[in-house]
């Protein structure tokens, strides 16, 4: 009896560690914690932007929210984030000069009529630009803006200023929505200066704001094998990097599928012919949009079939890349960190606000040094969760005294 209740007992207890035990197992090591110099140009009092490597993004959590640039005394810098670039491009439609047919004064107020040539019954017309060329110098004038497709009821659209000064001039009107109206009123308060326009159009416009993202190429180590009639590129340091394209060098002729659906969601026919003298090539895999690496490979396949496999002389990624601006002080250093810390919270910092204010005028550069690892951050204490210790007791507990009451039945009988 005594016998059986200790190895129950010790058991239950044996058991209950073990679990313990593995629980604790299922943490992964954490990573290194990572510093790189910033390489600030001598004498530079300013804003300057600093482009992240390779090494940064690996080193760094994916969001990049562990990053932190200090100063010599271990100071906290404020910096922001810039991505990408933004290009506008105006395309002009139509251009219709407008005909002046009243203008009078009222309340100190004069007013100025004009309809559109050509078009003056229809509404049919958009506008997005009022220009106007003036005989006067050396002014600037409010006006409000009138619309009417009649010639009878107005409707107010706008107001804005024009002024030519010292030689600087803004003699347009930009909507800020399209008009279709097919008349137009001006009214100009207290024009003492007789203020007179040779000629007034509408102009029809579009912008297109595209949004240019810094790329930059890499020759990354990689390693190629030929596994069930494929060739399988495994492509090392990629951990993190947000990838545009893959493109292999070689001299090799072929037609075949390529895919990285795993690594880069991309799939796609590349091939390298020559026909007639004249070359046919594209060995460029494109990436999915907002791909990420995960891990530190990506593997990208090529479907040989019962073809001989490809030669591969070279790899280049091309990969996106963030910089971060700061203000530089004269005569300081800076050290650009990664805490290694994936709990970490992107930081909030004032210059965010104004970062297109920055970004218009004059932006320094500067550059990363080499990368230096740390030991290795302990973990935050995770509290144990003990259910599972204390269900294994009670069930230990349980059988005990279902033992013990079986044996006392028996006695009994």
């Amino acid at each position: 009896m005594r016998r059986i209740i200790s190895a129950i007992l010790c058991a239950s207890v044996v058991f209950a560690l073990s679990v313990s035990a593995a629980a604790d197992a299922v943490f992964p090591q954490p990573p290194q914690p990572a510093s790189a110099p910033i390489q600030v140009a001598a004498g530079t009092d300013g804003y300057v932007a600093v482009r992240l490597t390779p090494e940064v993004y690996a080193a760094a959590n994916t969001d990049l929210s562990d990053l932190r640039i200090r100063d010599s005394a271990g100071e906290d810098v404020p910096y922001f984030v810039y991505s990408a670039t933004q290009q506008s491009t105006t395309s002009w439609g139509f251009h219709k000069e407008l005909v002046l047919w009243d203008a009078f004064d009222k309340n100190d107020e004069f007013y100025f009529d004009y309809y559109v040539t050509d078009v003056k019954d229809t509404h049919d017309v958009v506008a997005t630009v009022l220009s106007f060329t003036a005989r006067n110098d050396n002014f600037a004038k409010a006006v409000d803006v009138y619309g009417s497709y009649d010639g009878n009821v107005w409707a107010f659209v706008q107001s804005d200023m024009l002024y030519s000064v010292d030689g600087t001039s803004k003699l347009e009107i930009a909507f800020d929505l399209p008009q279709k109206f097919t008349y137009y009123r001006l009214k100009l308060a207290h024009n003492q200066e007789k203020i007179a326009f040779d000629t007034v159009s509408i102009s029809a416009s579009s912008t297109t704001v595209d949004t240019i993202r810094f790329i930059e190429e890499l020759t990354p180590q990689f390693k190629v094998e030929t596994v069930d009639n494929r060739t399988n590129i495994t492509i090392f340091g990629m951990k993190n990097l947000p990838i545009k394209s893959v493109e292999f060098v070689t001299q090799s002729r072929f037609k075949r599928q390529v895919s990285s659906t795993s690594y880069l969601g991309a799939y796609a026919e590349l091939y390298n012919l020559e026909f007639d003298g004249v070359s046919y090539s594209n060995t460029t895999l494109e990436a999915e949009p907002g791909r990420v690496a995960v891990g530190d490979t990506v593997v990208v396949t090529i479907q040989d079939n019962d073809d001989k496999p490809i030669d591969i002389d070279g790899v280049f990624v091309i990969y996106y890349a963030d910089e971060l601006v700061f203000e530089a002080k004269r005569g300081e250093t800076y050290t650009l960190h990664c805490s290694a810390d994936m709990n970490a919270l992107a930081p909030i910092y004032d210059i965010a606000s104004y970062a297109g204010e920055i970004l218009r005028g004059e932006v320094g550069t500067a550059t990363l040094g080499a990368i230096a690892y740390g030991e290795p951050v302990p973990p935050a204490p995770v509290p144990r969760d003990y259910t599972m210790v204390f269900n294994v007791v009670v069930v230990g507990v349980a059988i005990l005294l279902a033992v013990v009451i079986l044996l006392r039945l028996r006695k009994k009988t």
